[in-house]
């Protein structure tokens, strides 16, 4: 049973069937998504880009912070950020997250500010909004940009309000495991009319045919491999092995990465088509993980440590990530071996501090080593979610 399973969802596939048939080449495809995008994140404007890595690098570039300023990001989330932002000049200054709901512990915030710090980058983990109020608490105090990166948590709520409303602006992904699918692509959502502008005019062109080619094929080969019946008669039983499940995790990262760092370009007219139609899905999709996550919680309370979330937060369940009292890589491997498709590692979250050649620090550290990743997408169901259960429980003992 492979982890996240988004691509060719009911509603990929009926974007894709619109967008062929015509109204992917439409002029207006993008101007309605980008509308609907900042909809879902409280008003605003929003600009559809080529990835959600470049959103990120569109929005420092626009707000053109002094070259070496500082950046601060959280240490456990995607390491590439930190390179995003080494690569424009600026110094990533990761710090450590909370044991409880994996996100930037506020206290650490506020102890790395320095007279150069511009911004802090606050990611909203696995789909749970982090403690939004406290750090632009912080970002106000010091007069630095908040910039929310809500990949993983589109649709999600923080204390009523969405997620993506609170920052200087936010950043979203559409790549093929996120929670819109639109064979890559990104956004920038910001209520700066002038950032918005900025960010617009600084993108060079628009994704070509070829690199949506590229795309197309790579998702139709992770839905064949990662469909439940072939990963639970090969893949699960081949992965369990330490060396074999490294290599294709390296391979796969690779392929992941593009050559180089071009400048952000604008998402097509065809990505901005089928992006569109599967909003409609997302608030089925959110209620869909919420029950499997439902599952989970009552099944593993007191057995595992679940990612803490606020009682008056509405999350999307992007990803079910717990936290063992032991190694996790050897509870992934027995997983695998029981066609269970368990992230453990990197594979689940890397740090930025590692990928600056640096040491993590402790929760961080603790979490690489000790975070499982289950099974979640809207194309599970209760019973999908105890065979998981019963799986785990029969590891642990």
């Amino acid at each position: 049973m492979p982890r996240r399973r988004v691509t060719l969802s009911p509603a990929f596939v009926r974007g894709l069937a619109h967008a062929c048939l015509g109204r992917g080449r439409e002029e207006c495809a993008r101007a309605v998504f980008e509308a609907s995008l900042a909809g879902l994140c409280g008003g605003g404007r929003a600009v559809a880009v080529d990835s959600g890595r470049n959103a990120l690098a569109a929005v420092l570039r626009a707000l053109a912070p002094t070259p070496g300023a500082e950046v601060i990001l959280p240490d456990y989330t995607l390491d590439s950020l930190a390179l995003i932002v080494r690569d424009l000049g600026l110094r990533p200054v990761p710090v450590d997250v909370s044991a409880l709901d994996y996100s930037l512990d506020p206290d650490r915030v506020e102890a790395a500010i320095t007279p150069r710090t511009a911004a802090i980058v606050a990611t909203h983990l696995f789909g749970r909004p982090c403690d939004l109020d406290a750090l632009q608490a912080i970002a106000e105090r010091h007069e630095l940009s908040l910039i929310e990166d809500a990949a993983h948590a589109l649709g999600a709520e923080y204390r009523g309000r969405p997620v993506g409303s609170t920052g200087r602006a936010a950043c979203l992904s559409f790549a093929s495991i996120k929670l819109i699918h639109a064979l890559g692509g990104g956004a920038v959502v910001t209520r700066d009319a002038g950032l918005a502008e900025a960010i617009r005019e600084d993108l060079a062109g628009e994704v070509s045919g070829a690199a949506l080619a590229r795309t197309a094929l790579a998702t139709l080969a992770e839905e064949i491999a990662g469909h439940p019946r072939l990963f639970g008669l090969l893949a699960g039983p081949l992965l369990h092995r330490p060396a074999l499940a490294r290599t294709v995790q390296r391979v796969y990262r690779k392929a992941k990465k593009s050559g180089g760092r071009p400048a952000p370009r604008l998402m097509s007219a065809f990505q901005a088509a089928l992006g569109r139609e599967q909003i409609s899905a997302l608030e089925a999709d959110a209620a869909a993980r919420a029950r499997v996550a439902e599952v989970y919680r009552e099944r593993l309370q007191g057995r595992v440590h679940l990612q803490a979330t606020r009682s008056d937060d509405r999350p999307v369940h992007y990803a079910e990530v717990v936290r063992l009292d032991r190694p996790a890589e050897p509870v992934a491997r027995a997983l695998y071996a029981r066609g269970v498709d368990a992230g453990s590692g990197s594979s689940v979250m890397q740090s930025c501090s590692a990928a600056l050649g640096q040491a993590p620090p402790p929760g961080s550290a603790a979490l690489l080593e000790q975070a499982l990743e289950l099974p979640q997408s809207a194309r599970m169901n209760e019973d999908d979610a105890h065979r998981v259960c019963d799986a785990l429980l029969e590891v642990l003992g």
